[in-house]
């Protein structure tokens, strides 16, 4: 083989098992040598042994054309001439433009020689035979062309050429790019991600809608032609004839008819391939002008029609609705789109949300599929520059970035797809202090490369610290009507990732997590947005199944019982090197109720980093740990998370962050506060008076007039709700009767403010804190608010001996006339996805699923009975699925 320089190109090596796979590489590596050479447009040519000759064209700027054709014969004694013959006769009879036709052959050529017998004219001499008839034969076809050879010293010679360094890379290190090395990529970052991630735990949610736009993937590219079908279907013309309208009338119809002919014109390119963005500008317009004249045309033609059978017949007939309804130019879809020209894409949400599930399963399912895709974690970003970090977790620290991402872009065009480069929390590792200087040439270099997507997370806390405000896009630039041109490629398109947001996700969670376990489901009072964060879902029932508990405890009910419930479980399973110890979850306790006691003392809802490590200092004497904190720990464990001050170290954008602590979910921290508060106040009476404990929860003002008012601060009402239910749990009181709650016995208040803060107190409050006092707060606070108020009763509708449990809620409606009840219940559940529909379907998806021998049967009573009342109100949804239930 020949070589040069240093390095030694064996082409029966090249990337690839099997000779068709090899056949197959090194015609592209041909096609990407061609494209070394700029002058002209290159353009590739896909097909089994290529289209008309060639694997590639070059369109010269005088007319003529370059072509490219290759013929992997590694050893020159296998070449099949007449294969070459044909490839070559087919060349000049579809391109008659040629003035040159490269053939590459990865073999060396031998010259002339002594051979047994005589001299041969060595694989050269075979070649100038061969372009000897090649010529006659362009010649008669009136073509002038010069044939030209690529053997494999010259392709090595090439390839040795600095700009060919990531050809090199990829197509002669099997070590790397192959499938096999992505899937041990993939394994070792599933790995790390522990619980964040675990595929036998996925639930559907609308977090991989995302994917199916960089990948172009059914159902959108269904959806994308179904509409355009509607499109092709829309008879506006023949609609406005059927009406009898005089012809000069016909022509608004025609016009319309125009206007989705130009639209559909652009139905083709829903199946171009990956180096062609979508025309999401040209889609969106076209569909825009003609939706808007249809619809225009439509309420001017039906607006005085005589009845209602002519107007349907002529909306069927334009199809105005079944264009405009679809999601995809004007919904949920529409938001993604521009993912597909971005090529950047960034998930955002709270702790626990499921950014990391999110990318985690995109990624294995594209890996699945054939894609090439690279995830690293954020943990692991340790550099000054993370493309350094991301080289050593894998493997290849030798590389240029560029090669990398070059590398990944001829992987995907190897396997007609895209690729992904995948980074799991920039805001962990090093993130805060590197990503900022960063990111946005990391999203330049990836836009470099076509089929090449950056897929990253990042906690929504620090969103402001990690990503500049302007490299992400603007989603408002999608409208045609804003005057901005819509053009992302250089912007992160940003997704909110809200966890299991709709019903159909959380009934999914619960199968996946609880029926699938074993685990019985709890009553429905349990099945509040709390449980249905993903974090919290999986780590309670994990920790259920390690140990061996299938029911909840009957009778448990709010943040704090059950905190303490899924506390002792996972105090079994911390891998602490201390688990089940008996003093261990006293321990815990104790440890979280002094970081809590510490939040108050500052009047904060965290604490800073190495305060909170301090104050675990007891946890680490009593019960000392390898290798970790018990902050890490904690955190490990769902029980705590890392967190960032909104207010920033000094100022600008780009201001330091301070890391502080929380606990890992809201409503806990809420009642850990409120507990301490409650045990700190001493005579509560007075607790919101002058300097007084509770003092900074609220702030006693006058309003414009001068009048007293009330007002609660806003940072602090999820505690407030909590101490009120503790207030009302230990002393028998409500909050606002507290006399120095108010301050003034005539303050005024803002009635939204203290509804909120009440309802959420009769969320976290025991059974025997609902007292007549209660009842008439809440009469006061809810007046004529029904969908408010069967939110609520719904919510404690199923509590075995609540006081306002379903016998409560049937008492109240047998009570009413037939009118009030009409009025206050029937009628009050026809709005989707409000507080009570929610509420009523939760009950019947828990009567749906339960397992009535599990099932504590006084809980299936009052589920029933409240069915029994939901199976007469309007809404068919709730209404047939209730009476299916009886």
């Amino acid at each position: 083989m020949t070589t040069t320089g240093s390095e030694a190109l064996d082409f029966r090596h090249i990337r690839g098992e099997l000779e068709p796979a090899k056949r197959d590489y090194f015609e592209q590596l041909v096609c990407h040598l061609a494209a070394l050479d700029k002058s002209g447009e290159l353009r590739r040519i896909h097909g089994a042994g290529g289209d008309g000759g060639v694997e590639a064209i070059r369109l010269l700027p005088n007319g003529g054309k370059i072509g490219y054709q290759a013929k992997y014969y590694p050893v020159a004694d296998g070449i099949d001439w007449k294969a070459i013959d044909n490839s070559v006769t087919t060349a000049l009879t579809h391109h008659p433009t040629l003035v040159r036709y490269v053939v590459a052959l990865p073999c060396d050529f031998t010259g002339k020689r002594k051979a047994r017998g005589g001299v041969t004219e060595g694989m050269w001499g075979k070649w100038d035979a061969r372009v000897a008839t090649w010529q006659a034969h362009a010649q008669l076809l009136g073509i002038t062309v010069q044939f030209e050879a690529w053997t494999a010293f010259e392709l090595e010679r090439d390839l040795l050429k600095p700009a060919a360094h990531h050809l090199r890379q990829f197509f002669f290190n099997r070590l790397a790019f192959s499938e096999e090395w992505f899937h041990r990529a993939a394994q070792r970052t599933v790995a790390a991600l522990q619980a964040r991630y675990s595929p036998a735990e996925h639930v559907p949610t609308e977090s991989q809608m995302p994917f199916d736009v960089i990948f172009r993937r059914q159902p959108l590219t269904d959806h994308l032609h179904e509409i355009f079908l509607t499109a092709r279907e829309s008879q506006p013309a023949a609609a406005l004839s059927a009406l009898g309208l005089p012809p000069d009338q016909l022509s608004y119809g025609i016009a319309c008819e125009t206007l989705l002919g130009e639209f559909l014109r652009l139905q083709t390119r829903v199946n171009d391939g990956f180096d062609l963005p979508w025309p999401l500008e040209a889609w969106f317009d076209r569909w825009h002008d003609a939706t808007r004249n249809l619809t225009d045309l439509y309420h001017g033609a039906t607006r005085h029609l005589p009845n209602d059978e002519l107007t349907h017949r002529v909306s069927a007939m334009m199809r105005v609705t079944d264009l405009i309804s679809p999601e995809i130019f004007g919904g949920h879809w529409a938001r993604l789109l521009p993912v597909d020209r971005s090529r950047a894409l960034l998930l955002v949400g709270r702790a626990g949300a499921g950014k990391s599930h999110a990318l985690a399963h995109a990624a294995q399912t594209a890996l699945a599929s054939g894609a090439p895709v690279i995830h690293v974690l954020g943990q692991h970003i340790l550099d000054h520059d993370p493309r350094v970090s991301i080289l050593k977790q894998l493997d290849l620290a030798g590389w240029r970035f560029d090669d990398l991402l070059a590398a990944l872009d001829l992987a995907a065009e190897a396997a007609n797809t895209r690729a992904m480069l995948v980074i799991d929390g920039l805001n962990e590792g090093h993130g805060l202090s590197v990503w900022r200087n960063h990111l946005a040439a990391l999203v330049s270099d990836v836009n470099r490369y076509e089929r090449v997507v950056l897929a990253v997370s990042c906690r929504e806390e620090y969103l402001d610290y990690v990503v500049p405000a302007g490299l992400i896009h603007d989603r408002h630039q999608i409208h045609r009507m804003s005057g901005v041109p819509f053009d992302p490629l250089g912007k992160l398109v940003q997704v909110e990732i809200s966890g299991f947001r709709t019903m159909q996700e959380r009934e999914a969670a619960l199968i996946q997590f609880m029926d699938r376990n074993g685990i019985a489901r709890p009553g429905p009072l349990m099945l509040d947005d709390e449980l249905f964060n993903p974090l919290f879902l999986s780590s309670v029932c994990r920790s259920m199944a390690k140990a061996g508990i299938k029911v909840f405890p009957p009778g448990l009910h709010g943040t704090f019982s059950m905190f303490n419930f899924v506390l002792e479980a996972k105090a079994s399973s911390l891998g602490s090197g201390h688990d089940g110890k008996p003093r261990l979850l006293e321990s815990l306790r104790a440890a979280l109720h002094a970081l809590a006691a510490q939040m108050v003392v500052r009047q904060s809802d965290h604490l800073p980093l190495q305060q909170a490590a301090a104050v675990l200092q007891t946890l680490s004497q009593q019960f000392p740990v390898a290798g970790l904190t018990w902050l890490e720990i904690l955190e490990g464990a769902d029980i705590l998370r890392r967190d960032v001050d909104g207010q920033a170290a000094g100022s600008g954008a780009w201001s330091l962050a301070n890391e502080v602590v929380r606990f890992a979910f809201q409503r806990l921290q809420d009642n850990f506060l409120a507990d301490q508060l409650a045990t700190a106040a001493g005579d509560i009476g007075h607790a919101f008076a002058g300097e007084n404990c509770w003092a900074f929860l609220v702030r006693h003002t006058k309003d414009m007039a001068g009048e007293p008012t009330l007002k609660l601060v806003p940072a602090w009402r999820g505690v407030l709700g909590a101490l009120w239910a503790i207030v009302a749990d230990r002393f028998g009181r409500e909050l606002c009767d507290l006399p120095s709650f108010f301050g003034n016995p005539d303050g005024r208040y803002f009635e939204s403010e203290m509804r909120a803060v009440f309802r959420a107190s009769l969320r976290e409050r025991a059974p025997t804190a609902f007292t007549a006092r209660t009842g008439e707060l809440f009469d006061i606070l809810f007046h004529e608010r029904w969908h408010e108020q069967h939110e609520v009763y719904l919510s404690c509708a199923c509590i075995p001996g609540h006081p306002w449990n379903a016998d409560y809620l049937a008492r109240k409606l047998e009570a009413m006339s037939p009118e009030m009840l009409d009025n206050n219940f029937v009628h009050q559940f026809d709005r989707w996805q409000d507080g009570a529909t929610r509420g009523a379907g939760q009950i019947l998806s828990w009567l749906e699923a339960v397992d009535s021998a599990k099932a504590d049967s006084e809980v299936l009573r009052l589920a029933r009975l409240t069915a029994r009342w939901l199976a007469k109100v309007d809404s068919s949804a709730i209404r047939d699925r209730a009476a299916a239930l009886l």
